[in-house]
């Protein structure tokens, strides 16, 4: 087959796609209703037979290969005209038809004349869609009812592309099946109904999977083999992959979300990885939606138990008994989750009537504040009653169909994991944003016992507290009394059994905060607060003889030995059956599998280039190096196989694999890791197995026919092959003349490898080539073998020619001669063209001042010279005549009309019209008049323009304007002075021009001046300035004094305060230490008191101290008091201080240390006096210092004609303006 020119496209090509469609619908076909989903458009151009002249007998036909994924045809496009080779030089007919996986159909098989043309002019024949030049075959055999997995899966894939899921926020899958068996948070997944047609219940009926209970519409299911959890594809159950819709047991009758769960996720994983087996990726498209599980991060919830006759094991894991009679809080949380867990405690039965001797379990419920749940015992303890929101719910049916809640929130269903002898429920709650609180209730036996499970991580906060205790991780103050005191339960404090009643009494619950529905009875019929139990020790002195026996089979389990005294020996086995089990759950929910680490191959096989997969070879030995990590401290890890694997060992001590294929029949690898509690990990490799004859070398990358990587875990892959060989494993000898490669009816010889070529026989008669290709002698190929003048047409045997166009045959038939239409008038040429004969043809040519309509010159007509290219000036005007045009020039230009010169109006008067006040000026072709300046009009006419009516004048704002013929002048207004054009203000109040009297302030304003008041003063009524008393306003401080001053007033503040006299604040004598007190001093505001130390009083001056009680020491100027336990020797006024070594008191030199001074600090007997520099005044608290205003108190040295201005530290004289200017003229 000729090599083609080839485009593809997919599905994602739409255009092709419609296109294909709409020919499709138009055809009679039997494929005429399909879809297409992707098309290979395949073309072959150009074409041409063996030995034909190249660019001649060239064919270009099409093939359209399309497929809606179950039906797959070909349409054969042949446009007319396009088929090109000579049949009449073609012994046999063109091969045309198709093959499927049975059939190769050859639509010619005969070989008359007819049947050859009609192979070779397909173009022209009507085709099987009704259409001329168009054929439809279908290729495929599919049945109504195939389906394609591949295109399943790949229009699923797309789809879910659109939707967005959250992985991170899904639940985690526990690490083992023992963890998800006993957390609340997950329950056995749902599978398809026992009637569904589409799957086999044997295929999923071993499964050990689990499901959150708590995720809501998706999450992961979580499969598990040999209690290890399943990261990988195993096959359609035994995977754990997410779920786009986690579909619960109660749910599944609903037909639209079983549906909804079978379409999403169950058939996608049928279809992209158990069906899609002929070509690898599709699964991991699936997975690349539905990602696999794992367990990176799981936290298994904290576990607390209440059993028999009432035994709790708190969530620290304090064991203790409790047979209070009413209903308690179990736990509550005291941070922002709202999950409370209550009980109900009632009396115990034997043989069906009540005792007094102690109480049991009667029931237990639960709410996170939307949904509440409760489960109670009826009279008789022979039946568990359950109830949702005060709605009574029928257990068997929980069992059989799940519960259908209405809160996403809560979740009730019935535990799988349970014995036939019990029943067990389960229930979880799960707020957003808040971790999942769940409880598991048992009844069995008429006892009641239930397991809570709360989050790992509230484990440690102390963040809940209830009968189950304070839980923070330390069991010695789990006896947290519900008003928060704690009674510590160690070794030295010994709590008795009253002890704990009283705690458990404690969490007793009012009527209002019951969860409880009591129907027609009330709190008071479930509580007895005034209910008092026999204590252990009480009941082995009432029975030694049966305490003997109890303690036989009870061990140290006090929880054992109460029950069977309290109730009957049968209540305490069950007991303590339910606190080992209870044991052993909490254990198995606790201990972690091994972690799997590290693999590394010790060998040199690269079977680990590929993830997940392993690659060998048949006899190439491959080792690996497992290693192993517990995250339980003390536990010891071992490796095995799982399942037989011919070839393989595994050191179960160090973890070293080593595999010998034997031959191609393998099986997927499972490594398994088990801790000394049986909790295992999975370490799971598909294989990619490879066994080359030949000298071929393994391609892992493509596999073998009929190979199926996920669903059987190994697969068969191929070898590159030496050349001549052939097969997946290269042991077959390539067939050379497969497919008949030579010609037809010529024998074919195949060569041993490494020959790729057949050796085919001698062409039949009359043909010529090298047996593989055969074709008739084309003399019109070489232009030796023919005589034809002009065209050659090869035929069988022979040729024949022919001329072109505009030539004769001659008689010879193989000259051509020229026919001469000028002469004979059969040429074409219209009015205004000429002819002209050329060889072989004519040509027309226009006329001079003619141009042709058309580009054969067969029309011609009139060129307008004055639109194409006119020869006129560009200031001359064109007129056109028939072949041929006149050039005049324009209005305002001399000249032929081919050179055109401007004519200058403004050198004539008599060519102008211009006013005498204006000026002419030329323009290209005319001109134009401007009146002068301080002149207006057209030009023509002028008249004086009065610039200072019009505002053209550019005097200034402050000056007037006077108009004159042509001109205008500027004048100053009074005030100002300047050249009319500038103007500046006169300044009155610097030129002293101005009136104002010494209490008044000069302001100059623009042309003029006003006299202001100064600060201080106020304009009386006969316009003059006189002081102002501000202190009729009450300026000051309300803690000071006020004092009107000539043009101000001046404020200060009462004795003891401090501060601008507009603001006053209290003086802390005491703190800056210029109180007068002989000892201690307590500020007041204004003011201060003293105090004495102690052994001291007070004096009636209320300043100096006295001691107390005298002593005998002797002190020099001190004194002596009596301590607390000793006489001593002390000063009796401050800033002294008592020296031993003189036996004296001696001042303290405060200056020397830290002081309140801010400048100057002066030591003085018992205390010290600040002082500020010259230029600064002690301030009212005797510490501070603040400036001297010499310019208010006229310290300063200032000239009269100066201004002062103070400054801190100082002042500044400056000349008044006047004085300045005077003495610079001077």
């Amino acid at each position: 087959m000729p090599s083609p020119l080839q485009d593809e496209y997919d599905i994602s090509d739409n255009n092709l796609i419609q296109a294909l469609k709409s020919r499709l619908n138009r055809a009679d076909s039997e494929l005429s209703d399909i879809n297409p989903i992707a098309a290979l458009k395949i073309t072959w151009e150009g074409i041409q037979p063996p030995g034909s002249q190249p660019g001649q007998e060239s064919n270009t036909y099409q093939a359209v290969v399309f497929t809606d994924g179950k039906q797959t045809g070909v349409m054969m496009n042949y446009q007319a005209g396009d088929l090109q080779w000579l049949t009449q030089s073609k012994p046999l007919p063109a091969r045309v038809g198709y093959s499927n996986i049975d059939d190769v159909i050859n639509l010619y098989e005969d070989t008359d004349q007819n049947t050859i043309y009609n192979s070779y002019r397909r173009d022209l024949v009507t085709g099987n869609t009704g259409q001329t030049g168009s054929y439809i075959y279908r290729l495929d055999l599919n049945g109504a009812d195939f389906v394609n997995p591949c295109v399943e899966c790949l229009m699923w894939y797309e789809n879910d592309l659109n939707v967005t899921y959250n992985y991170l926020a899904a639940s985690v899958c526990p690490c083992s099946s023992r963890q998800a068996a006993t957390d609340v948070n997950f329950r056995k997944c749902t599978f398809p109904r026992n009637n569904d047609p589409d799957f086999s219940r044997a295929s999923y009926s071993s499964v050990n999977c689990y499901q959150s209970t708590t995720d809501g519409d998706e999450g992961f299911r979580c499969n598990y083999i040999n209690d290890a959890l399943v990261t990988d594809y195993q096959n359609l159950w035994e995977s754990s992959n997410f779920q786009a819709l986690l579909l619960a047991k109660s749910l599944r009758n609903n037909d639209a979300l079983y549906n909804e769960w079978k379409s999403e996720d169950v058939v996608p994983r049928q279809m992209c990885c158990e069906r899609a087996i002929l070509s690898e990726g599709y699964c991991d498209l699936y997975e690349e939606r539905r990602p696999q599980a794992s367990c990176d991060g799981y936290y298994p919830p904290n576990g607390a138990q209440g059993s028999g006759d009432p035994h709790f094991l708190t969530f620290d894991g304090r064991m203790y008994s409790f047979n209070g009679f009413g209903e308690y809080i179990m736990m509550q949380y005291n941070n922002n989750d709202p999950f409370v867990l209550q009980t109900r405690t009632g009396a115990a039965f034997r043989n069906g009537e009540p005792v007094n001797t102690g109480t049991v379990f009667a029931g237990f419920a639960a709410t996170q504040g939307i949904t509440n749940v409760s489960f109670t015992l009826n009279d008789d303890r022979t039946e568990l009653l359950l109830s949702v929101n005060q709605t009574s719910v029928d257990i068997t049916s929980l069992e059989a169909d799940g519960y259908d809640s209405a809160d996403p929130t809560f979740s009730l269903y019935s535990d799988d994991e349970a014995a036939e002898s019990e029943t067990a429920i389960i229930v979880t709650f799960k707020l957003p944003d808040i971790p999942s609180s769940g409880l598991r209730v048992v009844f069995r036996a008429g006892i009641l016992l239930g397991n809570s499970f709360v989050p790992r991580e509230y484990a440690t906060g102390g963040i809940g507290n209830g009968l189950f205790g304070l839980m923070n991780g330390d069991k010695n103050d789990d006896f947290q009394y519900r008003d928060g005191t704690i009674i510590m339960d160690t070794a030295e404090r010994n709590l008795t059994e009253r002890d704990i009643f009283e705690f458990g009494q404690s969490w007793m619950i009012s009527p209002s905060e019951s969860l409880f529905d009591y129907g027609d009875r009330d709190w008071s019929h479930y509580n007895d607060p005034s209910y008092v139990p026999p204590f252990l020790f009480e009941l082995i002195e009432a029975d030694p003889e049966l305490a003997a026996q109890a303690l036989a089979f009870c061990g140290d389990s006090e929880a054992c030995l109460f029950d069977s005294l309290a109730v009957d020996p049968s209540v305490g086995l069950d007991t303590l059956s339910s606190n080992n089990a209870f044991d052993i759950l909490l254990s198995d929910l606790n201990n972690f599998p091994p972690n799997i680490t590290s693999v590394i191959e010790t060998s040199s096989t690269d079977a680990l280039s590929e993830s997940g997969i392993l690659r060998v070879t048949v006899n190439q030995t491959v080792t690996l190096q497992i290693t192993a990590s517990d995250p339980n401290d003390g536990d010891v890890v071992q490796y095995s196989l799982q399942g037989a694997l011919p070839g393989a060992t595994i050191d179960q001590n160090t973890g070293l694999f080593t595999w010998t294929p034997p031959s191609l029949d393998v099986s997927m690898i499972e490594i398994v890791a088990t801790d000394d509690f049986g909790a295992s990990s999975l370490l799971a490799y598909k294989v990619r197995v490879c066994q080359c004859s030949n000298d071929g070398v393994c391609n892992f990358d493509i596999l073998a026919a009929n190979q199926d990587l996920n669903n059987n875990g190994f697969t068969v892959v191929t070898c590159t092959c030496e050349v001549g060989w052939s097969g997946d494993h290269c042991g077959v000898d390539f067939d050379s003349c497969q497919g008949s490669p030579c010609y037809e009816g010529v024998f074919c010889s195949d060569e041993p490898p490494p020959s790729l070529m057949p050796v085919c026989g001698p062409c039949p008669p009359s043909l010529t080539g090298d047996g593989l290709t055969c074709f008739d002698v084309d003399e019109c190929a070489n232009d030796t073998l023919n005589e034809c003048d002009q065209n050659c047409h090869n035929r069988l045997n022979g040729y024949d020619c022919s001329c072109n166009d505009s030539f004769t045959l001659d008689m010879d038939q193989r000259r051509c001669n020229d026919i001469d239409e000028c002469i004979l008038g059969t040429h074409g040429c219209q009015n205004n063209s000429l002819c002209n004969n050329t060889i072989g043809s004519y040509q027309c040519y226009c006329e001079v001042g003619f141009s042709p309509i058309t580009n054969d010159n067969v029309n011609c007509e009139d060129i307008d010279e004055c639109t194409v290219d006119s020869p006129c000036d560009a200031d001359a005007t064109c007129g056109n005549n028939e072949g041929s045009f006149i050039c005049t020039c324009n209005e305002g230009y001399v000249g032929d009309g081919t050179t055109c010169t401007d004519m200058n109006e403004c050198l004539d008067e008599s060519l102008n019209d211009c006013a005498s006040q204006a000026t002419c000026v030329n323009s290209r072709g005319s001109f134009s008049c401007a009146c002068d300046g301080g002149w207006v009009g057209n030009g023509t006419y002028c008249e004086d323009a009065n610039e200072c009516f019009t505002n053209r004048d550019d005097c200034s704002d402050d000056a007037t304007c006077e108009n004159n013929p042509g001109s205008y002048f500027c004048t100053c207004n009074e005030g100002y002075v300047g050249n009319g054009i500038t103007c500046f203000d006169i300044d009155e109040c610097a030129s002293e021009e101005d009136n104002c009297t010494m209490s008044a302030l000069c302001v100059n304003t623009n042309g003029s001046f006003e006299c202001q008041c100064a600060d201080g003063y106020i304009q009386n009524l006969q316009g003059e300035c006189e002081d102002e008393n501000e202190c009729v306003n009450n300026p000051c401080h309300m803690d000071a004094q006020c004092v009107n001053t000539n043009g101000s007033f001046v404020c200060s503040c009462n004795e003891g305060l401090q501060g601008s006299g507009l603001i006053c604040e209290d003086i802390d004598e005491c703190t800056l230490e210029t109180h007068d007190c002989q000892q201690s001093c307590i500020n007041d505001s204004p003011g201060f008191n003293c105090s004495c130390f102690s052994g001291f009083i007070l004096t009636n001056d209320n300043k100096t101290c006295m001691v107390t009680e005298s002593c005998d020491l002797e002190c020099g100027t001190g004194v002596c008091i009596n301590s607390t336990e000793e006489e001593i020797c002390v000063c009796d006024q401050t800033g002294y201080e008592f020296n031993s070594t003189i036996n004296n008191c001696t001042d303290i030199d405060e200056c020397i240390g830290e002081n309140l001074c801010e400048m100057n600090c002066i030591n003085i007997p018992g205390g010290y006096d600040c002082s500020c520099g010259e230029k600064f005044l002690l301030q009212a608290d005797g510490r501070g210092c603040s400036d001297r205003d010499e310019c208010l108190d006229g310290t300063h040295t200032c000239d009269t004609n100066a201004a002062c201005s103070n400054k801190d530290g100082g002042f500044t004289c400056t000349c008044n303006k006047a004085t300045w200017e005077m003495e610079q003229f001077v």
